[in-house]
């Protein structure tokens, strides 16, 4: 084996090594600010762990580039992943309780899939269509949340007034809120730091994984699909886990469901424009009818706000019938 090969493997593992102990602290700084804010760990998961730019990176290039099956494929087998194998894994150990989720989010999924659906199976219908309404229900899905945002922060206010209504005036109020003001700004610091160690440790991954299999001749649509899909996702599989274990599932679920809205409608909106059109393949076909159906189940499993070992099994099989349908249409 080349010392070249050797040498990025070991990337590899250094990049995991530095996503598994970044995702640790990056969880429990976020729950402090989300305590010192007063905003739902919910929110504070979907607006900070939602961002996915290395997804954005992978498709955007590929598809500048020429690789429209490696663009669709990426966003498409990253969200079945997000939602098949992410939430199934935890949930075959342990029920995952958590707070009420509006059905705005799986639907927004739903949609997205669907748009994609009908432009592979109809030659007429091309992607600018695609890319404009998924940048729309992006721009819906971030204003949304961002008035959510103020709203909680407008009680915060009251609250705080109201506070300082009890308090009496003079230098010993204005340092407690000094320390507050202090206290956030280290904490948003810490934050972006470690935020920007695990889009390192991503950015890593993805430049091994390309690299170790740039010789093998793997199919373009099987390495959309699953290669880049997986890789890219390790590092949202790591922080679902960690919140998992620090009881802060709000957190995870919230940055996972942020995430896969961040791919379906920013991600797919930009890629789509540059593609213009489609490729009418099978394997895209066959995925986002499978997307489709775990997005419905999706909505169920939000509804019921809870996922039990059932489901975590019946999204593993989701997540085995996805990787022996592009093995499968990838070596065929």
């Amino acid at each position: 084996m080349p010392i070249t090969i050797l040498l990025w493997i070991l990337l590899f593992i250094v990049s995991y090594a530095l996503i598994y102990y970044s995702a640790d602290k990056f969880i429990d700084y976020l729950k402090d600010l989300s305590i010192l804010l007063k905003v739902s760990p919910f929110l504070i998961g979907l607006l900070i762990l939602g961002i996915d730019p290395e997804e954005s990176i992978a498709s955007i290039v590929a598809a500048i580039n020429g690789l429209p099956e490696i663009a669709i494929g990426n966003v498409i087998g990253n969200s079945i992943i997000s939602i098949a194998f992410c939430f199934s894994l935890p949930a075959l150990f342990s029920n995952i309780k958590f707070e009420k989720i509006p059905l705005f989010y799986p639907l927004l999924i739903i949609i997205s899939a669907l748009m994609i659906l009908i432009s592979a199976l109809l030659p007429f219908y091309n992607m600018l269509f695609v890319g404009v309404v998924s940048l729309l229900i992006f721009g819906i899905y971030l204003t949304k949340n961002l008035i959510k945002y103020k709203k909680s922060k407008t009680v915060d206010i009251i609250l705080d007034n109201d506070d300082d209504n009890d308090k009496e005036e003079g230098e010993g109020e204005n340092e407690g809120k000094s320390k507050r003001t202090k206290k956030k700004a280290v904490l948003i610091f810490k934050i972006i730091v470690f935020f920007l160690l695990i889009l390192l440790g991503g950015e890593g991954l993805i430049f091994a994984t390309e690299y170790i299999l740039s010789e093998t001749g793997i199919d373009e649509s099987f390495f959309g699909f699953i290669i880049i899909a997986f890789v890219t996702n390790v590092e949202e599989i790591t922080l679902l886990f960690k919140s998992i274990k620090k009881n802060q599932t709000s957190i995870g679920i919230g940055g996972m469901i942020g995430k896969i809205i961040w791919n379906m409608g920013f991600t797919l909106g930009i890629s789509a424009l540059i593609i213009m059109e489609i490729p009418i393949t099978l394997a895209i076909i066959c995925n986002t009818v499978l997307l489709l159906i775990l997005g419905v189940y999706f909505a169920y499993i939000i509804n019921k706000r809870i996922i039990n070992r059932k489901d975590g099994f019946i999204l593993s099989l989701g997540f085995i019938l996805f990787l022996i349908l592009n093995i499968i249409l990838g070596f065929s």
